[in-house]
């Protein structure tokens, strides 16, 4: 990745400096420190009364902040007390404090001769303007590849505009979010992004309504659904029939692509079915009920755009979505960040509420094959006792999909639209009736 332009500190220094045509400042030698220097007269700590370097900011008995090293001469920082030569340096070698940010007068100061007389001009202290927060980018190895500072309060980060810039990010908005740093914390606002701003979790966070969250290559949406009523009767008095949930349904997670798009006998109705027998062949239709009517299957059923299928006491409709085309481009040649997934979807089950309602989803795709189960497979449904272990599988085969029924005890079931023949030995199920037909 090209070195992003912005506010750089002590990190990349040389980068800076070379800008300049001085290239990466020499390194200088602290004669206070070098083993050359000879005795070095020691100072006491104002603060444990320990013996200190009175050239180093803080003492090596407490660790506080000795005020000593100002004495030293020569120009020092206001940061940390260290020796900088403005002359030379960009940066503080210590704390990677910017140079240009020390002050004349604090430089006029610190290079005065001992014992001087001061000025009437008072001096910017590290008091008076504190460094602000640093932020570190890392490269692929997790390491910090470069460094900035949120050094007047705020900084904003886009691809085109802002303090920091990294003009071939095509994921990052011309400008995307905004660092703040208030009341002694560090705040991050997203500036209307296309792609939004993300913070890693360091511990467990709470989910509200509408998060979005990333987990590996996906993007996750949690949505508040409250705690459903009972729904009311029927006109009829016809029970709906709906799949077996292990409990009141209060929140959903949503798989998000990259356009935001998510992915007993009183259930007989008063006229249900209608079996007709003509041409040596018995068919059956369904009259309009309020739970359909069900055949079982003894053999793979081609799937068709509307099927619903019954494993175990799960409803699962299909549905057709068709070959995605390509996303037009935006307006400003971001591109939107979206899920990873194995190759274009063209259809989805969708698991039924007795309202008809959605309640989970799984999207299928050319040559991907779902095996649904109690136990195992790629859709696990472990609440569900009337499911087998391994029940179903759709399987892809060329540009259609097949249910099959692996072994299950229940069987699968899938519902009639219209009129569907059924033959010797199929079972029907007709509200909470299973018939078989034993002869045609």
């Amino acid at each position: 990745m090209p070195a992003p332009s912005g506010r750089q500190s002590a990190s990349s220094a040389g980068a800076v400096g070379g800008a300049g045509g001085s290239g990466v400042p020499s390194t200088r030698v602290n004669p206070a420190t070098s083993p050359a220097s000879g005795g070095l007269a020691m100072a006491t700590c104002p603060h444990c009364g320990g013996s200190t370097n009175p050239a180093l900011p803080f003492c090596s008995h407490c660790g506080k902040r000795t005020g000593l090293s100002r004495d030293a001469a020569g120009p020092s920082c206001t940061a940390c007390g260290g020796p900088v030569d403005p002359a030379v340096d960009q940066f503080c070698a210590r704390c990677g404090t910017p140079v240009n940010l020390l002050g004349a007068a604090s430089l006029a100061r610190d290079s005065r001769p001992s014992g001087a007389a001061p000025s009437g001009t008072s001096v910017i202290s590290a008091k008076s303007r504190e460094v602000g927060p640093k932020i570190a980018l890392l490269n692929d190895a997790g390491e910090a590849a470069h460094g900035y500072t949120v050094d007047r309060g705020e900084m904003v980060i886009g691809r085109t505009d802002g303090d920091v810039r990294f003009p071939d990010d095509v994921y990052l908005s011309p400008i995307h979010a905004q660092f703040t740093h208030r009341d002694g914390k560090l705040f991050l606002r997203d500036l209307g992004s296309r792609n939004g701003s993300w913070v890693f979790l360091d511990g467990p966070c709470r989910l509200t309504d509408g998060d979005v969250i990333l987990v590996g290559s996906q993007l996750l949406r949690f949505r508040r659904l409250g705690y459903p009523g009972p729904h009311p009767p029927e006109a009829d008095a016809t029970r709906r029939l709906g799949s077996l949930t292990p409990s009141a349904d209060v929140a959903t997670l949503q798989q998000l692509r990259a356009d935001a798009s998510v992915r007993d006998c009183i259930h007989l109705s008063p006229i249900h079915a209608q079996f007709t027998h003509r041409d040596g062949k018995l068919f059956l239709r369904d009259l309009g009920s309020r739970n359909g009517s069900w055949v079982f299957l003894d053999g793979p059923c081609r799937l068709t755009d509307g099927d619903v299928i019954l494993v175990g006491s799960q409803l699962l409709r299909f549905r057709r979505l068709g070959y995605p085309g390509p996303h037009p481009p935006e307006a400003d040649a971001t591109r939107r960040l979206g899920s990873l997934t194995p190759s274009a979807d063209v259809a989805t089950l969708q698991q039924l509420r007795a309202d008809a309602s959605v309640r989970d989803c799984i999207h299928l795709s050319p040559g991907r094959n779902v095996l649904i189960g109690r136990e195992s497979g790629d859709w696990v449904f472990p609440y569900d006792k009337t499911m087998s272990g391994r029940h179903a599988e759709i399987r892809s085969e060329d540009s259609e999909f097949y249910v099959h029924d692996t072994g299950s005890r229940n069987g699968v079931a899938v519902s009639v639209r219209g009129e569907r023949e059924v033959k010797a030995g199929h079972r029907v199920l007709l509200g909470d009736q299973i018939l078989r037909v034993e002869s045609v």
